[in-house]
């Protein structure tokens, strides 16, 4: 099982509770690598709308993912590194990495 962090500590204003869901992303990351956020308030049509263009770019021919490979070197684009290495369809053998700034 893998830990949810409730962030409702960071919008409270209440400085303990911001506090303690630092610490717990900090524990997540070191125990787990990773964490679930919930009480976020990201619009769930939002999350919905993110997940269907997901969906769609990782179903295109992988001809076309690649027009998004990432280059040498940067962060962001497209990874195929186990593509074709795995018989069965693991979600982690392809990546679409973005950085996005509002």
């Amino acid at each position: 099982m893998f830990p949810f962090i409730d962030s409702r500590g960071f919008f409270s204003a209440d400085p303990v509770a911001t506090q303690q869901a630092s610490r717990l992303v900090g524990k997540a990351c070191r125990s787990h690598g990773f964490f679930l956020v919930v009480n976020h308030k990201v619009d769930s049509n939002l999350i919905s709308n993110a997940h269907r263009y997901m969906d769609m770019f990782f179903d295109m021919p992988l001809c076309e993912k690649k027009k998004a490979q990432r280059k040498i070197g940067e962060h962001c684009g497209y990874a195929s590194s186990c593509t074709g290495r795995f018989s069965s369809k693991l979600p982690w053998k392809e990546t679409l990495f973005m950085i996005l700034y509002s």
